[in-house]
């Protein structure tokens, strides 16, 4: 499995609270995407414009919690066996942090 690509499970510490979602990251070449799902299958978040540098990446989130809807932007790493990622995510000019596990 090279990158990103594959199925996530990916937890969210924030002010808001903490949140947990899976999903399944689609690379291309250096960018991705990913639309991450509570465990009932409803969206919680869009990742978008993602970039992928060795194993550095970023990406932009859309996020909706009720009728809130903000956009965040995440900076992460992705392990050398490539099995977890982590980072920080910032919106509204609040900060949080992320770790995920691949799933797949």
């Amino acid at each position: 499995m090279s990158g990103l690509q594959g199925r996530w499970l990916i937890k969210l510490k924030c002010s808001l609270g903490e949140f947990s979602g899976t999903g399944e990251i689609k690379q291309e070449g250096d960018s991705f995407s990913c639309s991450l799902c509570d465990e009932s299958g409803k969206p919680l978040y869009h990742l978008t414009n993602g970039q992928i540098s060795g194993r550095s990446f970023s990406a932009s989130a859309k996020v909706k919690q009720g009728l809130l809807s903000l956009s965040a932007s995440m900076k992460g790493l992705l392990s050398e066996d490539g099995q977890k990622l982590s980072g920080t995510v910032s919106a509204m000019g609040l900060r949080g942090s992320f770790e995920g596990e691949r799933t797949d």
